[in-house]
């Protein structure tokens, strides 16, 4: 069976730590990890986004 690993990261000395100690833990194991890495962006630009990709939408739908 194949494990799927998921590990959060911020790219610190202890998520990387953290990420050799699960390579370390499941080294006799089938596995894929995944890092994960999030950030906060603000709502002004959060919200230019979804504009954007609406108006695209949109001009797809009209355009069809």
């Amino acid at each position: 069976m194949r494990h799927h690993i998921l590990l959060p990261t911020d790219f610190s000395d202890n998520a990387w730590s953290a990420a050799v100690y699960a390579l370390k833990l499941y080294a006799d194991f089938e596995c894929t990890f995944y890092f994960l890495n999030t950030t906060s962006i603000k709502v002004s630009m959060l919200s230019n986004l979804s504009n954007k990709l609406l108006n695209e939408k949109i001009k797809e739908i009209i355009i069809e």
